[in-house]
């Protein structure tokens, strides 16, 4: 919640962070999501937040591969963070990640629903990420939400930096160009 005009959101398809001008103030007591919808519906809105997500990841790519050529690499943790991730083959990472979740950090403690909360959200979505990074490296047509947002989709196919950015992540390392 914010007061109108004392904040912004980032300009992302994903993930984006409120950006607040003011006080902040942290409530006691729980939050609770009691969400009626049925597990098609979830799915469904998970198939629709992997495009997006999808989109922000080339476009973090884009973004690394013109500060390299500036000299400046992004200083955010969180971006260094995800350009970890996405420097890994793809599909592997997905696996990775839920086993980390899952096996590592103890998800398994938590029994039936623990499986199938880091299965679904930790494996299944993330595979849903990397097909669509691959269906877009692929050159299918970007629209909607992601095109804006991945800034990349009017330079697919025509050797800007857009098709390098949707050609290069996912590769397992960044392209070095002279």
């Amino acid at each position: 919640m914010r007061r109108k005009g004392k904040g912004r959101l980032e300009d992302r398809a994903m993930d984006e962070h409120a950006q607040v001008n003011g006080m902040i103030v942290d409530f006691d007591g729980a939050f609770y999501d009691d969400n009626l919808n049925t597990f098609e519906w979830w799915q469904e809105k998970h198939r629709g937040y992997a495009k997006r997500e999808a989109a922000d990841a080339i476009d973090l790519y884009s973004r690394m591969l013109k500060g390299k050529a500036n000299g400046e690499v992004g200083d955010s943790a969180a971006a260094k963070k995800k350009m970890a991730y996405y420097r890994l083959p793809p599909y592997f990472r997905a696996v990775l990640y839920f086993c980390i979740r899952y096996f590592v950090k103890l998800g398994f403690l938590d029994g039936r629903a623990g499986w199938r909360w880091h299965f679904w959200q930790g494996l299944w979505y993330r595979w849903l990420v990397d097909r669509e990074i691959g269906r877009m490296r692929g050159g299918v047509v970007v629209s909607g939400l992601a095109a804006k947002n991945a800034k990349v989709a009017k330079g697919m196919g025509k050797g800007e930096l857009g098709r390098e950015a949707v050609e290069g992540i996912g590769r397992g390392r960044k392209d070095e160009k002279d």
